[in-house]
């Protein structure tokens, strides 16, 4: 009998086929995110990852301003900070990115995501950041 299976006979999990597949594979799902700026929307998913911030979905600036739209990933780490852009458009534009990676040092510490729209007179107008979980 495996280690496995007398853990799991010992602590009455037989039977409990979901508790069983998620122990026997240690599958993880990317998690849904959207970040909302005045003019611009950002609807995806992400996955942390032990290296990088895995990012994918669609960024759409509506063209109510004079300019375009970005998404940028802020990753928290025990080596620092990490700024990165994700996706940008121009105005009235819309982009859908495949998976792109944010790569960071050391350990994972936090992260979020803002939706950015660029305003006329060198304004840029910006979501709240989104925070993101590992």
């Amino acid at each position: 009998m495996s280690r496995l299976s007398r853990l799991v006979k010992s602590s009455g999990l037989v039977g409990a086929a979901g508790v069983l597949t998620l122990l026997g594979t240690g599958v993880a799902h990317a998690v849904g995110v959207s970040a909302s700026a005045p003019d611009a929307r950002f609807t995806g998913s992400y996955y942390i990852t032990n290296t990088a911030v895995k990012i994918n979905g669609t960024l759409q600036d509506f063209g109510a301003f004079s300019g375009g739209a970005g998404v940028y990933v802020n990753v928290h780490s025990t080596e620092g900070d990490i700024n990165w852009t994700a996706v940008e458009v121009g105005n009235g534009g819309s982009k859908t990115i495949g998976t792109r990676y944010a790569y960071y040092g050391g350990t994972f510490l936090s992260a979020n995501i803002t939706t950015c729209s660029y305003a006329s007179g060198g304004a840029w107008k910006c979501s709240a950041p989104v925070a993101i979980y590992k």
